[in-house]
């Protein structure tokens, strides 16, 4: 059995031949290069097991003794192979020179060691320091750049440049995260900062940014022209033998998630005052149970008897929809460092999930389908419909009234629904903005608007242009306008998205069909009016 010092020994000769077949910069010439150097680095890991179980066996033997044994073998300058150092009693001329060389060199690799493993770097970056033969001062100089590149500025960090240094983590995660925050900032500048790490890709083109991050990633580019180097940034051709690439494809999807996600919410929905957001399980059907009041409480007279009563229950149907498209980044945008493929194409997909729920929400009004009872939405026999009737007093206080005679599920108990906004067309927003403001120059109690100050407008230009949504089509109407209650009061109208969803979900792949990045937006979604007794409409008329 071979001893430590013999198997550190074998160790040394082993980086020094993978250390052949590699490039100054860490690039390979030839595939059957790095075949060789990973073959020789195998090897060294087994070594690297086998000292790492032997040292377990012999726990007296200290870290630094292992290092004395591992450096009391100096390289014979004719064979290149390990010769042992003569012993200190020995006659040799050169023993003190010697001595003090090998003492030197355990103070560098124990220093570079120790520094090493407190800052958590990866075991090559040792072995490159020892190989390379890198003074301590210049490596420990090397870690500190390291960590500071790490570091995490905060907005509120303390005075003097004080950081949060992240220990552990791979370089490229660093190079990785400022390129993205980079191009976030370039997409939109208002919604993302420009933060310390993402500043030196400021003003670079899309192509050299992949060659950056290729460059990191160990990939020699100086050779390649240009639709070559953006077709190996798109994971559409390997060299090397290296299947790493695809990284920056991700890393583009993320900035197009990212992205789609800020659009996405600064987009403006006009039905979420009257709707509440819910989930469901799958794409079945899922039944909205509504439920009634308690029953009312009856009087109990001498020794009577408590009654039982019942609590209604109602049901109305919701279920959730796919809807999608696909968007590609091409390898001819990235080239001509193409803005649009890269921050309008995925906003603009944000803005269209936006619209899709707004069309999902606004269509189960217009369309007037029946509910759960059989009756039409708005209908008269619901009791929240009249036919032609303008935005003035004499209308609304019938749809007022209509509201407040709302009774539950038992036909018994009134819920009161008081009106809370006031929903219209385009045609008729300043008609209702007029009827709302508070006139406080009545000379009559007469003619007080008693409306005035108690409603809240909403415009939804979709009641006046209609919706198309694929198959599904319902036509607006310009005069028409709607009162609706509070959703605290009552349930109104129910937006769902797919249990772990909050809206447009993308995935991206390496096309096939496309030359570049695909990146899909999906969205499943669903909306159902869940009760009637919160709105009212009237058909309106034309007071033009």
């Amino acid at each position: 059995m071979k001893t430590l010092t013999v198997l550190r020994a074998d160790r040394a000769k082993l980086l020094r031949e993978a250390k052949a077949f590699q490039a100054a910069d860490g690039t390979f010439a030839k595939d059957a290069d790095r075949t060789a150097f990973d073959a020789k680095m195998t090897e060294i890991e087994r070594i690297d097991q086998e000292i790492r179980t032997r040292d377990n066996e012999a726990p007296s033997e200290t870290l630094v003794e292992q290092d004395e044994n591992r450096l009391a073998l100096d390289d014979d300058p004719v064979t290149g192979r390990n010769a042992p150092r003569p012993a200190a009693g020995d006659a040799d001329p050169a023993a003190s020179t010697s001595q003090v060389a090998a003492q030197a060199e355990r103070e560098r690799v124990q220093g570079i060691l120790l520094a090493c493993r407190a800052a958590r770097m990866p075991s090559s970056v040792f072995d490159k320091f020892i190989g390379d033969g890198t003074a301590l001062v210049d490596a420990q100089r090397q870690i500190f750049v390291e960590l500071e590149r790490r570091a995490d500025p905060r907005p509120n960090a303390p005075a003097g440049g004080a950081r949060r240094v992240e220990m552990g983590d791979d370089p490229l995660v660093h190079k990785r995260k400022g390129i993205e925050e980079s191009l976030l900032h370039r997409i939109n500048p208002t919604h993302f900062a420009l933060t310390d790490i993402a500043k030196e890709y400021r003003g670079m083109s899309m192509l050299d940014i992949a060659k950056v991050y290729l460059t990191a990633r160990g990939i020699r580019v100086t050779d390649m022209a240009k639709m070559e180097l953006a077709g190996v940034a798109l994971g559409l051709v390997h060299r090397g033998g290296m299947h790493t690439t695809s990284d920056f494809p991700l890393l583009l999807a993320d900035v197009a998630n990212k992205s789609l996600r800020a659009d996405y919410e600064a987009a403006p929905q006009t039905f979420m005052p009257i709707t509440k957001i819910g989930s469901v399980p799958d794409f079945k059907t899922a039944n909205r149970v509504q439920i009634g009041d308690a029953p009312s409480l009856l009087p109990l007279g001498e020794h009577g008897e408590f009654t039982r009563g019942t609590i209604e229950e109602g049901r109305e149907q919701i279920a959730a929809a796919t809807y999608g498209r696909v968007f590609a980044i091409t390898r001819t945008a990235l080239v001509n460092d193409d803005t649009d493929a890269f921050s309008r194409v995925p906003a603009k997909f944000g803005r269209m999930a936006r619209n899709l729920e707004s069309d999902l929400a606004w269509y189960q009004v217009l369309k007037n389908a029946n509910m759960a009872d059989g009756t039409a939405l708005f209908a008269a026999g619901h009791g929240n419909y009249i036919g032609a009737g303008d935005i003035d007093l004499g209308p609304m206080t019938v749809a007022a009234k209509s509201m407040r005679l709302q009774k539950g599920l038992d036909a018994t108990t009134y819920i009161s629904a008081a009106p809370k906004y006031l929903i219209v067309p385009p045609t008729k927003e300043v008609q209702a903005l007029q009827f709302v403001a508070t006139n406080l120059q009545a000379a009559r109690y007469t003619d007080i608007n008693p409306f005035a100050g108690n409603l809240q407008v909403i415009v939804e230009p979709r009641l006046e242009g209609g919706i198309t949504i694929g198959t599904l089509s319902a036509t607006g109407s310009a005069y028409a306008w709607y009162l609706a209650s509070d959703k605290t009061l009552i349930d109104i109208l129910e937006l769902v998205f797919l249990e772990g969803q909050n809206g447009p979900v993308i995935e991206s792949r390496v096309g096939f069909d496309v030359d570049g990045l695909e990146i899909k937006c999906r969205e499943d979604v669903g909306a159902k009016v869940i009760d009637w007794r919160g709105l009212f409409k009237s058909d309106g008329s034309d007071n033009s």
